[in-house]
């Protein structure tokens, strides 16, 4: 399974992390590409897809539609990471020093989810492989009703 990112983008922000204990983290890593994945559907997808026209139960999110998923979603996977390397490191002790650093990804990624579902995500919604201008990044639109 690809994941949003790696070992190594996890050092970038926690130099120290694989020195903790074992050397690599793959299963918080696919853990965190999966609740990744999850997020962007009930969060962007289902309403962007609607947007266009298109029924999401029909065409679910796909992560290969993704067109520039290492710039817009690394930052967001790896803080979903360090949130489940910490609650790995925690042992379930809520005095443990690791869950507190938990604490703090969790709100990372939290604020950094928020951040890309105001953006949007470029998708390659026609399936293409080429990107039209239509199909980059941009908020969804939020409509104001009035009532007359």
């Amino acid at each position: 399974m690809s994941t949003y990112c790696t070992d190594s983008d996890l050092e970038k922000l926690r130099p120290e992390i694989l020195q903790l204990g074992p050397t690599a983290w793959p299963h918080q890593l696919a853990e965190a590409t999966r609740i990744v994945d999850r997020a962007l559907t009930i969060g962007w997808y289902r309403a962007a897809a609607r947007q266009r026209g298109l029924d999401p139960d029909h065409l679910p999110f796909s992560r290969a539609n993704l067109l520039h998923a290492d710039e817009q979603l690394t930052m967001l996977a790896a803080c979903k990471a360090l949130h489940l390397v910490y609650l790995y490191l925690a042992k379930g002790h809520p005095d443990e020093p690791f869950h507190h650093l938990a604490a703090t990804w969790e709100a990372r990624y939290a604020a950094e989810l928020a951040d890309v579902l105001a953006a949007g995500l470029d998708y390659d919604w026609d399936g293409s492989a080429n990107i039209a201008p239509a199909e980059t990044a941009r908020p969804l639109e939020t409509r104001i009703l009035e009532r007359l």
